[in-house]
Formats: C-alpha cells, sequence, structure tokens
C-alpha cells in the first residue's frame, strides 16, 4: 500500500514472441524511501503530519476497506485512542475550537467536533498516517489546520500562535496514556 504513494513511474513497451505490449514498473521515490527507513530505524509513537486546505483532524485509516468506495468509515482497532487525539488537538487549536468561525469548503465538520476517520472523509491509499500505524506502530493524525493551502508567508507566525497550544497539548498525551517508546541518544 504505502509503496503506491510518491511513486516514480516508468512505462515501457517490449516486445515478447511477436506480441507488442506496455509494461508499467513501480518505484518508491528516493524521499518516501528516506523516510520509511527512518520511521522504522526509530520507535516513534506519536506524530502528526500537517496540510492546509482544511480545518479538520483526521485519523486513521485513511483508505476505505471496499476499494471502489470513495467513503467509507474505516475504524482501527484502536478507534478511541485515535479518536482521544484527534479530539485533543482539535479541541485546543485557536480556530478548531471556536464554534462561530466559517466553513472552508463544503464539508461542516463542527458537526463531528472537527475530527474524522480519513476514508469517511475522502480514501487516500498509501498514507502516511496509515503506514505509521500498520508498519511502526506509531499512532499518527493529520491536521489541516487552514482553509488555506498554501498561505503567505507573512501568515505564518498566526499560523503558528493558531495551533502552538494545541501541539503541546497532543506531544503531553505521550506521557499521560499508555504510548510508550523507546529512547537512544542524549539529552540536551
Amino acid at each position: 500500500m504505502w509503496n503506491l504513494l510518491f511513486i516514480r513511474t516508468y512505462r515501457f513497451t517490449a516486445v515478447f514472441y511477436n506480441t507488442l505490449f506496455t509494461v508499467i514498473v513501480f518505484q518508491v521515490a528516493p524521499e518516501t524511501r528516506a523516510i520509511i527507513d527512518w520511521m522504522q530505524k526509530i520507535p516513534f509513537v506519536l506524530s502528526a503530519n500537517f496540510h492546509g486546505g482544511e480545518l479538520v483532524v483526521s485519523y486513521p485509516f485513511d483508505m476505505t476497506r471496499t476499494y471502489w468506495l470513495a467513503k467509507e468509515l474505516t475504524p482501527t482497532q484502536d478507534d478511541p485512542m485515535f479518536r482521544w487525539l484527534a479530539a485533543v488537538y482539535a479541541s485546543s487549536h485557536r480556530i478548531l475550537a471556536d464554534d462561530n468561525r466559517r466553513i472552508c469548503h463544503y464539508d461542516d465538520f463542527m458537526r463531528v467536533g472537527n475530527i474524522i476517520n480519513g476514508a469517511d472523509w475522502h480514501t487516500v491509499p498509501g498514507s502516511m498516517n496509515d503506514f505509521s500505524y500498520l508498519h511502526t506502530n506509531c499512532f499518527e493524525v493529520t491536521v489541516e489546520l487552514s482553509c488555506d493551502k498554501f498561505p503567505h508567508e507573512l501568515e505564518l507566525p498566526t499560523e503558528w500562535e493558531n495551533n502552538k497550544e494545541s501541539l503541546l497539548i497532543y506531544i503531553e498525551q505521550v506521557s499521560n496514556y499508555t504510548l510508550q517508546g523507546n529512547y537512544s541518544g542524549t539529552i540536551l
């Protein structure tokens, strides 16, 4: 599943016993391979990735079980913990926690507490959330932190202020619950 995200596709034509056919070869992009190797080497237990373009926190699974469906509730066995982690972030975020804010596009995530199962919103095969959970035992959510997909650099300090407290509270969940990992290195 993960190998199909950020792939480089090579297409070539071959002749085999006088039959012409096209072969498609998939190769994982080097930057994707580097992230996979890094995540498998270091036992992270909690993670978040950040996007723009919406105001919601999504959690695994991001891919539907029924491959032809665009949306389908697809919970993990740890769904209550993922819902808790997503709610912790969303409820402490300066904009997401504001009931008077406008919706970004057409989805009103305020009606579901500004959190959603990724596949129940839109399916994403090979997502980082799903890879982290399935292959490294890391709990990862996606934070869609702004209606603006590409905020101007002058807006970045405001975005930091909107997310700083919720990020710190999210990180604290490692010590508040049974999310554990190994530490190797030096303490600064």
